[in-house]
């Protein structure tokens, strides 16, 4: 049995748009860096580029976790500023 649906194709176009503005808005934030635990590097989650807000993101395959959300999309990274590694790919990191 085949289902017959009123679905316009404006209709179809207001979703989209809708789906494209909440996508646009939901991206992540950098978040300011908050005080450390004792005993822990002061600088060790800071990004190692603009050095003001946390990292989140991390090289593969040296494994340095350098990059904020904001310096990360400000080039296309080849090579890592720490190791000066090749750089096969880019991760995003929660911590």
């Amino acid at each position: 049995m085949t289902k017959v649906s009123n679905t316009t194709i404006t209709d179809i176009q207001s979703l989209e748009k809708a789906l494209q503005k909440a996508n646009n808005s939901s991206s992540i934030q950098p978040q300011p860096v908050t005080a450390p635990t004792s005993g822990v590097d002061p600088d060790k989650y800071l990004c190692k580029i603009c050095m003001e807000l946390e990292v989140s993101s991390v090289f593969l395959d040296c494994g340095h976790m350098v990059l904020c959300a904001k310096c990360k999309k400000t080039k296309d990274w080849k090579s890592c500023p720490i190791c000066n590694g090749t750089i096969t790919s880019v991760r995003d990191v929660f911590i």
